[in-house]
């Protein structure tokens, strides 16, 4: 009497059918991962300005070296600056951090803070990240950031 003894392993039906459902999953997976990664990397850019604006206004506030300072969302760079405007600034003093190039700023990118009472001109700041995804941040005169 012979008996059959199944073999250990899987069979290829098996490995196809595992194989496909991996590359579904992937494919489902990488467009939300890259859209992920775009929103993180807004929202960084976005505390960056918010940390950036706090800094130079307390920097004016304190009347740090005598001078009014400010902050400049130029090309690819957040800057705070020393003076009372970009134009006009003290070079040595700049402060930059760099951000995405696929990144657009429009509005007011210059915010200028007097010393003692850390004003400035109200604007608003729009950045459309390379997702199309979009931030308004709006800085009243007191320098206050809503977003």
């Amino acid at each position: 009497m012979s008996r059959h003894v199944p073999s250990a392993g899987f069979t290829l039906i098996e490995i196809i059918m595992v194989t496909a459902m991996i590359g579904m999953l992937t494919v489902a997976t990488v467009p939300l991962s890259q859209r992920y990664l775009a929103r993180g990397k807004m929202d960084a850019v976005v505390r960056e300005f918010i940390s950036s604006t706090r800094h130079a206004q307390t920097l004016a506030q304190t009347e740090t070296d005598g001078e009014a300072w400010g902050v400049y969302v130029g090309s690819s760079l957040i800057t705070v600056f020393q003076g009372d405007s970009f134009a006009l600034r003290s070079v040595d003093y700049d402060q930059s951090t760099p951000y995405p190039a696929s990144m657009t700023v429009t509005g007011t990118v210059e915010y200028d803070f007097t010393q003692r009472t850390g004003k400035t001109a109200a604007g608003t700041l729009t950045i459309t990240g390379e997702s199309g995804d979009v931030r308004v941040i709006t800085v009243n005169e007191f320098g206050v950031v809503e977003y």
